[in-house]
């Protein structure tokens, strides 16, 4: 049995979180696992982390995978994602930004992970989603639920079919530190053209660290449009981090993620946009 630990990352440019998921797999042998993630704004986390899947008894840290080649391209231009100070961290030049109308394909090269003696070669493909413009973002109590609603108004193009996720922070301190604690949807929950304040995120005074949010507060809306397959990708993951009940589900099979050559983990495009508000009325 192997256990392999998927770290994911949904990040904004002065906001980073990431969790680590047990995945247990009936295969004995090593699996490079992946998690890579371009966003379409200049920040240091656009970057590619590989590691080595390991033993499922073991409590070590997944070991990481140094001294690849990685290469991205948008079918005009390639990017290598140079390894500098972190082991096993692969990150972009400096300046770049995913480019909204690209798709972007990764290459992994020069990698033995089979320890065979030969290199492999890994690949993945992720197109860069529609943004869309958020006009304004409301918070307030709501007394049924005891805790604080974030309200979305924006456009939405109920012609395509569009998948987002959804972190907050308060007072610049980011609420949703994992991505099982970021909200995400379809655009099937939309039944019109403009989302008229739409709850997308309950603050609960147990996610602040101060205990309580209070009158003045600002409140920021990280909206991130992500693609289908990975909104599937990260439904799985979120079943198996939250396991399931046995009696009204069957058992969740392995995230399947879109890494060529029996690799696991995934490589995505988001598309990031926040929008400020502040607290007008509480408790």
């Amino acid at each position: 049995m192997k256990r392999i630990l998927i770290s994911l990352v949904a990040i904004a440019t002065i906001v980073a979180c990431s969790e680590d998921i047990d995945l247990k797999l009936s295969s004995t042998s090593s699996r490079l696992v992946v998690d890579g993630h371009l966003f379409d704004c200049i920040t240091s986390n656009n970057y590619v982390r590989l590691t080595k899947s390991t033993n499922y008894f073991s409590n070590q840290p997944s070991p990481m995978v140094s001294g690849a080649k990685v290469v991205v391209s948008d079918g005009t231009n390639e990017y290598v994602f140079a390894e500098n100070d972190s082991l096993g961290y692969y990150k972009a030049p400096m300046l770049f930004a995913a480019q909204h109308g690209r798709t972007y394909t990764l290459t992994i090269s020069d990698v033995d992970i089979d320890g065979d003696g030969s290199f492999e070669t890994y690949t993945a493909t992720s197109a860069t989603p529609p943004t869309y413009d958020i006009d304004s973002v409301q918070c307030t109590y709501d007394s049924f639920f005891e805790a604080y609603k974030v309200g979305l108004f924006a456009h939405e193009d109920t012609a395509s079919a569009d998948f987002y996720m959804f972190g907050v922070a308060l007072n610049d301190s980011l609420i949703s530190t994992s991505y099982t604690a970021l909200s995400k949807t379809s655009d099937k929950w939309f039944s019109s053209d403009y989302c008229w304040g739409a709850t997308i995120y309950l603050i609960f005074d147990d996610d602040v660290r101060k205990g309580k949010v209070e009158q003045g507060d600002k409140i920021t809306l990280y909206a991130m449009s992500i693609t289908e397959e990975f909104y599937n990708y990260v439904s799985a993951l979120e079943e198996i981090a939250n396991g399931s009940n046995p009696m009204f589900s069957s058992t969740p099979a392995n995230a399947v993620g879109n890494i060529s050559g029996d690799a696991l983990g995934f490589f995505s495009v988001i598309a990031i946009v926040d929008k400020d508000c502040y607290v007008l009325d509480t408790l």
